[in-house]
């Protein structure tokens, strides 16, 4: 795939929702880390939820595939927090983020744009979680 990403012209190569990479042996990061650098893209990688467990596993692979920045969503199927239970998960796993040089879940709106529209969700009484996405 990161033979691909850079045939089409693509810059950023992102990792996400892919379990089978917590299962990688040793040789296999150093494998993608290797490819991405000879291509060029840059790498990053994307997890679910804010729960520490998780973030740290994304961590250590950022750190074996060269990967500064990771981005999560903040719910996953099972987990859904409140902004004071987020905060207090993430408290515990930013600060290993910024010891190791990596940026958890920094999203850059130019480069989103360059890639995709930005939605938003819509505000009123049909704003409720699941609810689809809309353009603005």
């Amino acid at each position: 795939m990161l033979h691909d990403t850079t045939g089409l012209g693509g810059r950023v190569f992102q990792i996400c929702d892919h379990p089978a990479i917590e299962s990688y042996d040793r040789a296999e990061p150093a494998d993608v880390r290797a490819t991405a650098r000879d291509l060029g893209p840059a790498s990053e990688l994307g997890a679910r939820g804010v729960r520490a467990a998780p973030l740290l596993t994304h961590l250590e692979l950022a750190r074996e595939l060269d990967v500064t920045l990771v981005r999560s969503m903040l719910n996953t199927a099972g987990h859904r927090p409140g902004p004071a239970e987020a905060t207090g998960l993430l408290k515990e796993t930013v600060p290993k983020y910024a010891d190791a040089g990596a940026t958890p879940g920094r999203v850059r709106p130019a480069s989103l744009l360059a890639c995709r529209p930005v939605f938003r969700r819509p505000r009123g009484p049909r704003d409720r979680p699941g609810q689809p996405l809309s353009r603005p």
